[in-house]
């Protein structure tokens, strides 16, 4: 007799349609018998998708396990059972073929002869064809359930889901979208709005404090106007939280503060999105000619009077600070002491937390193994194969940890190394104004054209910068 192995999966659609996991192993045992084949273990995934191996445990500890010689043979009742991805059966079938195990169907009986291989393709792309049209139909499904204005997706801050799983707005949360939405549209700036939302002790749902970012993008949803995006389709007639006229404002005042491209489109400018004239207006790149010879500005896009500076004029003064800034002493120290300060803040966050919890689950399991094989309750075999198994998933979720605590750490001196690179970068790249454009961009955060002066505002710095600068050569 052939020592094999029996796979056993279903999905929950089909636990009733003849695939449920008796039914599978009843027809995989009787095939056994009459087949030549001692089946000496069953390996089952319960309500697993056959779509992908990731989550299939049971699968997976198959593969694991037929390294171990134990078996030569994997019985399933159908292929479909084994996989429905073509991709997955490929490498999951080598695998097997590797450790010197063979994948048999019960119902499709097939050789290694060159019609089989053919046949087994043309039933793995059924199954793959299947797996995608039902996925088509799920899709088609929810498109209706979204016209009937269901949740299908995330539920934005300021909803809920009532009993029939539609949005429902709830009023504290509520509140603070409105406030948001107001202050933003009278023009109150996006930190200001963000320290005033913290002041009020408001908090994301996840227990976080609002960013700028959680905020512009909570501004930007159209949920809040009764239209619901899925995919491609769009969904209206939900509860509002928003007039439409207050959100076109919000949109507006986004859509005037994108960075603008440059009009001309040959040259690269290096401090596009980050210039601003003292009107208030960005400055884009403009070209002018003159006598056949070509000169470069940034002018005000709302065209005001003297509201242009020659290109390699204010760039150098620019690239010249940020030299400066990146290798000041001072402000390395400063900048390093800000980012340990976030380190420590994102040293709570969900990811580490969850390690941690993951980490303390899996001791205490380890503690309880212990006292039961002290207790009697096991055998010596059962708790080394199990304390074997849970060593390996301590050491991996503490390198997990370990690898996430790492990550937000940074010293003076890495700090410094970074910044020297920078530097250089900036000093040594002028043939390649994409890179220096990015470092630029790293570190600036906006640069203002006043009547005599530059004023230059740095990420990870509270003081502007101000350089002087004559005008000169108008454009003609």
């Amino acid at each position: 007799m052939i020592p094999a192995v029996g796979y056993c999966r279903f999905s929950s659609e089909n636990q009733a349609d003849g695939f449920s996991i008796e039914a599978q192993k009843a027809a995989i045992e009787e095939f056994a018998s009459r087949s030549g084949y001692s089946v000496v273990r069953f390996y089952v995934d319960e309500a697993k998708s056959g779509t992908t191996t990731e989550g299939r445990t049971a699968f997976l500890e198959m593969l694991s396990d037929s390294k171990s010689g134990g078996f030569r043979a994997v019985i399933v009742h159908k292929l479909d059972r084994f996989a429905r991805s073509r991709i997955d059966s490929a490498v999951s079938k080598k695998v097997l073929k590797d450790n010197g195990v063979s994948l048999v169907s019960v119902l499709e009986h097939l050789d290694d002869s060159p019609e089989s291989i053919i046949l087994e393709s043309v039933l793995e792309g059924m199954s793959e064809y299947y797996s995608k049209n039902l996925s088509r139909e799920t899709k088609k499904g929810m498109r209706v359930a979204g016209s009937k204005g269901r949740i299908l997706g995330t539920i934005p801050y300021g909803y809920v889901a009532d009993s029939g799983n539609r949005f429902k707005v709830v009023e504290e949360e509520a509140e603070l979208v409105r406030f948001m939405f107001s202050e933003y549209a009278k023009g109150v700036q996006m930190q200001t709005l963000v320290r005033e939302v913290r002041d009020k002790g408001y908090r994301t749902r996840r227990g976080n404090l609002f960013s700028a970012c959680t905020i512009a993008q909570l501004l930007k949803n159209e949920t809040f106007v009764g239209r619901y995006r899925f995919g491609s389709a769009v969904y209206r007639d939900l509860p509002a939280i928003i007039d439409e006229d207050t959100f076109q404002v919000v949109q507006k005042r986004f859509n005037d503060h994108k960075r603008v491209r440059p009009k001309d489109k040959g040259t690269i400018y290096l401090l596009t999105g980050l210039i601003y004239h003292s009107c208030g207006e960005p400055m884009v790149g403009y070209k002018s000619i003159k006598k056949g010879v070509p000169y470069y500005y940034y002018r005000c896009k709302a065209k005001e009077p003297g509201g242009f500076i020659r290109k390699d004029a204010i760039e150098k003064a620019v690239v010249e600070a940020l030299v400066s800034f990146v290798s000041d002493e001072k402000t390395i120290a400063r900048v390093t002491k800000a980012l340990n300060r976030e380190i420590q803040k994102a040293a709570k966050t969900e990811d580490a937390k969850k390690l941690r919890e993951e980490l303390a689950a899996l001791k205490d399991k380890d503690s309880k193994l212990l006292d039961l094989y002290l207790a009697g309750t096991i055998e010596k075999p059962l708790y080394e194969a199990k304390k074997e198994e849970l060593d390996v998933a301590i050491k991996l979720a503490e390198n997990k940890l370990a690898a996430c605590l790492y990550s937000l750490k940074i010293a003076p001196d890495v700090l410094k190394a970074a910044f020297s690179y920078y530097a250089y970068r900036i000093k040594n790249g002028l043939d390649e104004p994409n890179s220096v454009q990015a470092t630029i961009n790293a570190f600036v955060k906006k640069v203002e054209v006043l009547d005599e002066s530059i004023r230059i505002a740095f990420n990870f710095e509270s003081k502007d910068s101000v350089v002087a600068y004559k005008r000169v050569n108008a454009p003609p």
